[in-house]
């Protein structure tokens, strides 16, 4: 478990000595590297074998969230025979970058978030298979959060999944709105190919998706998931500026909708059938 704590003039780096060649780190009983409470480190140019509970790991410590911690050109695999449960997973963070970051193979969620705060992900490229549940999982009590010119490839469950709970969500006074599980997401330039939901959304408000290429859904383009009982339904919720790439008779329907009360803005998107021949 790493612990370290730098500055900002003086942050922790901890990478390979040659970046052509990266260091390897084997997990063993939980995770392959875990950084729990650490501030102002930088995690570059390693190969992560998960071990049992996942990959890397950045968490809350005793003085605090982990912050400003940035990983950077890391690959996480399984390995052999033994799929990663979840390749990065961030609970309670503050500042958090992932960048050109890879995740291989894994069961649950290739990114894993909750308790989070102003985090970016920038050039992740994921791979899964139809037995992957989900590529990035945004979980309860995350506010801001930025995905860009990120590559999700052949997912069995969602891509995206924002305002996912895992709990009941925290007491408040009756008078008292119900909260959102997720705050402020951005969602830009990405490429989502062969996976069988791009987006879901469930308990979450102020989610933007736009100037994105879905290539290939399978049971729908988008989804609102139901909310569990004290969790507000999602709102302001905006799907636009996106190139949908379909096949006929090979998606199920556009969109599956179990919130009735929800907020979903679909804007203008372009639908491109495989089968047609051109546009003019």
């Amino acid at each position: 478990v790493i612990t370290y704590r730098g500055s900002e003039a003086s942050p922790i780096t901890i990478s390979s000595v040659d970046a052509s060649q990266p260091a390897t780190i084997v997990g063993g009983a939980t995770w392959g590297l875990d950084v729990r409470g650490g501030q102002h480190i930088r995690i570059s140019t390693l190969m992560v074998l998960s071990g049992q509970s996942g990959g890397i790991r950045l968490s809350r410590g005793d003085a605090g969230p982990a912050s400003s911690i940035i990983l950077e050109d890391n690959y996480v695999i399984p390995k052999p025979g033994d799929p990663t449960r979840v390749g990065i997973d961030l609970d309670g963070v503050e500042d958090v970058r992932l960048l050109n970051m890879r995740v291989d193979i894994w069961s649950r969620a290739a990114v894993q978030i909750r308790d989070g705060r102003n985090i970016e992900i920038r050039k992740l490229k994921i791979r899964g298979d139809y037995d992957a549940a989900i590529g990035v999982r945004v979980n309860d009590a995350v506010d801001g959060l930025r995905i860009l010119e990120s590559s999700l490839l052949t997912i069995g469950g969602s891509g995206i999944a924002v305002g996912m709970t895992t709990g009941p969500p925290p007491a408040s006074k009756p008078e008292t709105p119900m909260p959102p599980a997720t705050r402020n997401v951005r969602i830009e330039r990405c490429v989502i190919e062969r996976v069988a939901i791009p987006f879901t959304v469930a308990s979450a408000s102020n989610v933007v998706c736009d100037h994105c290429t879905i290539v290939e859904p399978r049971s729908a383009a988008f989804e609102l998931r139901a909310v569990p009982d004290g969790w507000a339904s999602a709102s302001d919720i905006q799907i636009q500026d996106n190139l949908i790439w379909w096949s006929v008779n090979g998606l199920k329907r556009f969109l599956i909708d179990e919130q009735p009360d929800g907020e979903f803005q679909l804007g203008s998107n372009l639908w491109w059938a495989a089968e047609m021949p051109a546009a003019i």
